[in-house]
């Protein structure tokens, strides 16, 4: 059977609009679904922290010391101790923190909720407390001055 042209149609607009519906449905069904997965996560949800990404962190903060980078070592800690980082400091810890292993600094982590606060509070491999991370504007800053 063959499909007659209407006067004044066309094959070509005929395709189209019928490839533009089918475009239509598959975003209308993906569509949400696709917006979802891409979505960040909510101010109110958990962030999640491993105990590599606190190495990591934790390692950045050692090299920024060792390099004696002032302003940079600040933005990771909270604004309530940026002001207690000084060039005296970095000068003193510096060579204490060259024969530092990163491994035997963050030996494990626990992850916690406090007073509406995400904390992730660090211990280094024998047990000692090393620092309390604070989840602030999307990231981890350190709680306390743990290289002194």
């Amino acid at each position: 059977m063959r499909y007659k042209l209407r006067r004044g149609q066309s094959w070509g607009i005929r395709f189209l609009s019928a490839l533009l519906l089918c475009i239509a449905l598959v975003f209308r069904s993906f569509g949400p679904a696709c917006t979802l997965a891409q979505q960040k996560p909510q101010q109110n949800e958990r962030p999640s922290a491993t105990l590599i990404e606190m190495r990591d962190l934790v390692a950045k903060h050692v090299r920024l010391v060792r390099e004696g980078r002032l302003e940079e070592l600040r933005q990771l800690f909270t604004p309530r101790l940026r002001e207690f980082i000084t060039e005296e400091l970095l000068k003193e810890t510096g060579p204490r923190l060259a024969q530092a292993r990163v491994e035997e600094l963050v030996g494990e982590i626990r992850q916690l909720e406090k007073g509406g606060r995400h904390l992730v509070v660090v211990r280094s491999a024998n047990g000692r407390l090393l620092t309390v991370f604070v989840w602030h504007h999307g990231r981890w800053l350190a709680d306390t001055l743990w290289f002194r």
